[in-house]
């Protein structure tokens, strides 16, 4: 369960997979500290023992401090992991030590290239990464490939630097992306190229959230993705991630917020918000499944085609 703390970010990423949650005012802008401690009751009575934080950009909160307070004081959670872009402030980075020495904290960067923020956002992002890492403080690093052409040779160079045995990325879309067979298809060369890469510096890429539907890869394509990064076969669907928005309003993935919600407090575990979404969004969307799919063995078992829910609607 990831629990979102604000709506609002210091960049705007082209592939922003938010997009929808950012843009709708009807949702506060912050989670008041009254529905984040019901969040983190019912996390503990879930059995959770890490709490996930999730933006926007959380570490661009004023008041972020109070937070981690309060997941400290419920004694209860060994670990904090919260999503980045990595380009807040320095002086936060103080702030994460602070609290780096009370409960194990964990970071997971995504990181853009100089292309994509600009030199002064990429300035702060290397800075931020060098703080982290003189100081003992976790962080993994991961990269979403959205485009054709795209320039991930910085980020492979920053893995290495830090000694990253694994990176978390992601196949991402443009916002204005409209066809997912045309969009898949026309990553899959891209995305060969970033595995090759990661696979000769000797780093293991792990895909998040789907990858590219085999069907649309060659055998060539498919021997490829093989041999430098076979995990990618491994998440055949994209599966439920669970993000409770600051209204307590829980969503299957931010891609899929545009369906009915229901607040957080009417389920009471993980397992059973996780069935709700199978049964009323997955499923649901796999009515809608093109021909083609009929045969899949894929479609067979899940009820729904390959690849990101929403580029499949």
């Amino acid at each position: 369960m990831n629990i979102m703390l604000n709506r609002f970010c210091n960049l705007k990423c082209e592939y922003c997979f938010a997009r929808d949650v950012m843009s709708n005012d009807t949702i506060p802008a912050l989670m008041d500290m009254e529905n984040f401690d019901k969040c983190l009751e019912l996390s503990a009575k879930m059995g959770n023992k890490r709490v996930n934080l999730i933006g926007g950009e959380p570490l661009i909160i004023p008041n972020i401090a109070e937070y981690l307070e309060r997941v400290v004081e419920k004694k209860c959670f060994q670990e904090i992991l919260i999503f980045s872009n990595g380009t807040y402030k320095y002086e936060v980075n103080e702030i994460i030590n602070k609290y780096n020495k009370m409960i194990k904290i964990y970071i997971l960067i995504n990181c853009n290239s100089k292309e994509q923020i600009g030199d002064d956002l990429y300035s702060h992002l290397l800075n931020n990464l060098e703080y982290l890492y003189r100081n003992n403080i976790s962080f993994d690093l991961g990269i979403n490939i959205y485009r054709t052409g795209q320039e991930y040779g910085d980020f492979i160079c920053l893995a290495k630097k830090y000694k990253k045995k694994k990176v978390r990325w992601a196949l991402a879309a443009p916002n204005d992306c409209q066809d997912f067979r045309d969009h898949y298809c026309s990553m899959i060369e891209t995305s060969i190229s970033f595995l090759k890469e990661m696979y000769e510096a000797s780093i293991k890429a792990d895909i998040d959230c789907c990858s590219i539907p085999v069907c649309l890869l060659s055998d060539e394509q498919i021997k490829q993705i093989v041999m430098y990064s076979p995990e990618v076969f491994n998440q055949k669907i994209c599966h439920p991630s669970i993000d409770v928005l600051p209204d307590l309003s829980v969503v299957r993935c931010f891609a899929m917020t545009g369906v009915p919600r229901k607040e957080v407090t009417c389920f009471s575990s993980e397992k059973e918000i996780y069935v709700h979404f199978i049964k009323h969004i997955d499923l649901k969307e796999g009515e809608h499944h093109k021909e083609m799919c009929n045969d899949c063995p894929v479609y067979k078992r899940y009820k729904r085609g390959c690849g990101c829910l929403r580029l499949n609607r």
